[in-house]
């Protein structure tokens, strides 16, 4: 099975070699646990590796809202969203509401999109 960085200190060695690819993985906890630091983080130092990234988020937080936050860490590079290495886009409510299969086409779009640019 092929792995991939997580891009977190010592976080591979935990996962015996990083996340398996292609996979999903769901971070869990809650509130201030610490779960948009988690992906934020990993996300971030794979951008600043050269990967294409996308942080997807939903109602309970805005892109501008995680950004402000984020921008306190030192993994935090706002040259990455610039070079679209780094990119954020919210899953409204609206999108929510018309069901998962646009919420789907919505991240292919979105997957396509940064393929063709990256």
């Amino acid at each position: 099975m092929i792995t991939v960085s997580s891009h977190i200190l010592n976080l591979d060695e935990i996962l015996e070699g990083g996340f398996y690819k292609p996979s999903v993985v769901l971070v869990a906890g809650i509130a201030g646990s610490g779960k948009t630091t988690f992906a934020a983080q990993s996300l971030f130092n794979a951008a600043r590796a050269g990967e294409t990234c996308l942080f997807i988020s939903t109602l309970s937080e805005s892109p501008a809202m995680i950004n402000s936050y984020m921008s306190r860490f030192s993994f935090f590079d706002q040259r990455l969203y610039e070079t679209n290495k780094m990119n954020i886009v919210s899953i409204g409510e609206s999108l929510l509401k018309q069901g998962h299969e646009a919420v789907i086409e919505f991240i292919h779009k979105k997957y396509l999109f940064l393929n063709q640019i990256g």
